[in-house]
């Protein structure tokens, strides 16, 4: 039986055996088993000597090690799974590092015997390889992967990233990958972008493609993009977009500026969070969420599908992708929406009367809710009071509003007073 298991998770760069660090190729070559990706795995290993094992999963290792611990021959036993890249970027590694250690600790109990020591050796990461051929620093730039993730999700990153700094380099799955970013930063007229192919490989390329540029010959394969732009933005760091700024109809309501900067700062938004703004009007909440940050996940619920129609032409004016437009009575879309994107945050400007079941709707979920109303009417500001006597209504802040601006009158000016206007904030603890 197996005594001693030594494992390694180590990352073995683009995929060329020449970029492995020395340690790296020690703990191949003297493995008695390797693991990974055939285009890793076969080139750095040898068939005729060890065992060689096409996977992508860490699964598989650990079923391998199973069987070998009762019938393995030799009393110590090295394993290898290869990853490409560095280990600790965009990397598998660590989740099978932590499968590992479980099925570790699991294993000594059956065995006290068994010694099992796991370790994990870096690589040199395509982004660090491919500053190098640009000739550029990557500690100043953002770096992301769409890489084996959602495009539409993370690709609002992405465009945060090029808008507000000058260096951004993405990992990319492959040539679909390619085209559909090239034609989303057409807009950042600019910015310029790198691609590398196959990096370390011998038919390796580098490209330039300028922004929105059609490429409708691209090889298939792994690619690293660069995008460089010359006129970065400067990125806002308090909330609070002039209502002279959003592109405007008549008829279509706007919550006041001031309004929504005191609707933000109590609604205690965080990264990552999922966000409603019901009943979204013209979007100045919606918008003004949205451009915080582009790891929020906004969703704008308005009745009339006019407004919706306003809404996307002022997220293309703001280059927003992280809003996802519902047309729709609260009342009756809030049930489909929540059952994918259950919010962590909500505005709630306009109901029609369906406050009660909206709310009742929110709770269904069993979900803390954080939850800021505005009201001018007496009838709306009274629901908002009986709501204070429900129990599953807790830490509530409330304020009444009242705004004067200044207006020039002839050759005076005067401080002209506007509908006084009532905030409240607190948090709804969900249940049926």
């Amino acid at each position: 039986m197996v005594k001693k298991i030594s494992i390694t998770l180590v990352g073995a760069g683009m995929g060329n055996p020449g970029c492995l660090t020395r340690e790296v190729k020690e703990r191949i070559d003297t493995a008695d088993m390797v693991f990974g990706a055939a285009r890793l795995s076969g080139p750095m290993s040898d068939a005729n000597t060890q065992t060689v094992v096409d996977t992508y999963r860490v699964n598989d290792m650990i079923e391998a090690l199973d069987r070998l611990i009762e019938s393995g021959d030799k009393p110590e036993l090295a394993a290898v799974f290869i990853y490409s890249g560095d280990s600790g970027f965009y990397s598998g590694a660590e989740k099978a590092y932590l499968a590992l250690w479980k099925w570790a600790g699991a294993v000594r109990k059956e065995h006290p015997e068994l010694q099992v020591g796991i370790d994990i050796m870096p690589g040199i990461s395509s982004v660090s390889y491919l500053a190098a051929r640009l000739k550029v620093s990557w500690q100043d730039a953002e770096i992301l992967s769409l890489h084996g993730r959602d495009f539409e999700e993370t690709l609002p990153l992405v465009r945060d990233a090029v808008r507000y700094n000058d260096k951004t380099f993405v990992l990319l799955s492959g040539a679909e990958d390619v085209r559909r970013l090239i034609k989303n930063l057409k807009d950042f007229k600019d910015a310029e972008l790198f691609l590398g192919y196959r990096l370390s490989y011998d038919d390796e390329k580098l490209l330039r493609v300028g922004a929105g540029e059609e490429l409708s010959d691209i090889e298939e394969g792994l690619y690293t993009a660069f995008i460089r732009n010359y006129a970065p933005n400067r990125k806002q760091l308090s909330y609070g977009i002039p209502t002279g700024e959003y592109l405007r109809e008549d008829g279509v309501p706007i919550t006041k500026e001031e309004i929504r900067e005191i609707v933000l700062s109590k609604l205690r938004l965080f990264k990552g969070c999922t966000f409603y703004d019901i009943g979204s009007g013209t979007g100045g909440v919606t918008i003004d969420v949205a451009r915080i940050s582009p790891e929020i996940k906004v969703f704008a619920i308005e009745k009339k599908a006019e407004r919706i129609n306003l809404l996307r032409r002022n997220m293309d004016k703001f280059g927003l992708r992280n809003i996802y437009p519902v047309v729709g009575d609260a009342g009756d879309v809030l049930d489909e929406v929540m059952k994918k994107n259950p919010p962590d945050c909500v505005f709630i400007g306009g109901t029609e009367g369906r406050l009660r079941d909206i709310i009742d709707l929110l709770r269904k979920y069993n979900k803390n809710i954080r939850i800021c109303l505005t009201a001018i009417t007496l009838e709306t500001k009274d629901q908002i009071m009986k709501l204070l006597d429900e129990e599953y209504i807790s830490k509530p802040d409330i304020v009444e509003v009242s705004i004067s601006r200044l207006t020039k009158l002839g050759g005076q000016h005067m401080m002209k007073k506007e509908n006084d206007i009532m905030v409240a904030a607190f948090d709804l603890t969900g249940g049926e």
